[in-house]
């Protein structure tokens, strides 16, 4: 008796183990209905008007000239060194590229969070 009510509860865990996360999942928006997803994102950019991504590529070049700026401040002020400021800048640049060609950028905090790399960075 003692067996079959071990197994029972040893069956009842592996259902719970495997319906609740198909059952989470299934809430799970599909990337098509996300409002402000990457994919709408390029979908509705080819649609704007050539005076429109004008003046988006004007903001996002002021925005990679003052992330410059900050990062040469860094240097000068020894928080970096200038092989650090040049990979940042280099960064930079590829981010503003991609960006400049349509691709989406800017949502939420990156990669770990906004965290980086960094294990001293906790909240």
């Amino acid at each position: 008796m003692k067996k079959k009510l071990m197994i029972a509860g040893l069956v009842a865990v592996l259902v719970l183990a495997i319906a609740v996360p198909l059952a989470m999942a299934a809430n799970q928006p599909s990337p098509s209905t996300i409002p402000y997803g990457q994919s709408q994102f390029q979908e509705k950019w080819p649609k704007l008007t050539d005076s429109q991504k004008k003046e988006i590529s004007d903001i996002q070049q002021q925005i990679k000239g003052l992330q410059q700026k900050l990062i040469d401040k860094y240097q000068s002020f020894g928080l970096i060194d200038k092989s650090q400021a040049n990979i940042i800048k280099d960064h930079i640049n590829d981010m503003y590229n991609y960006m400049r060609n349509g691709g989406c950028g800017g949502f939420g905090m990156g990669m770990m969070g906004g965290y980086g790399y960094n294990s001293n960075n906790t909240n």
